[in-house]
């Protein structure tokens, strides 16, 4: 993404238009997931429901991504370790 450039030109103004471009995006990414998921359960789950989805949605969501990058790239060292 370009505006990861900006970060390393050490300029504290152009860090702040990167992490402020990035947090926006963010925004706008999961701003309606407080919205959507309730609207999927009977008010009887309704919290309970969207708040599970939303954690093992995470939970699941970040063990593939660690599975699919530890086959994509060499192994690499672990605290200086090989």
């Amino acid at each position: 993404m370009p505006w990861t450039l900006l970060l390393d030109t050490g300029s504290p103004v152009e860090f702040l238009i990167a992490i402020t471009g990035t947090l926006v995006l963010y925004g706008a990414a999961y701003g309606p997931t407080g919205a959507l998921l309730p609207e999927m359960f009977r008010a009887r789950f309704r919290y309970t429901g969207a708040g599970l989805s939303y954690n093992l949605a995470g939970i699941l969501g970040a063990q593939y991504r660690h599975y699919s990058q530890r086959r994509s790239s060499p192994p690499m060292p672990v605290f200086g370790w090989a």
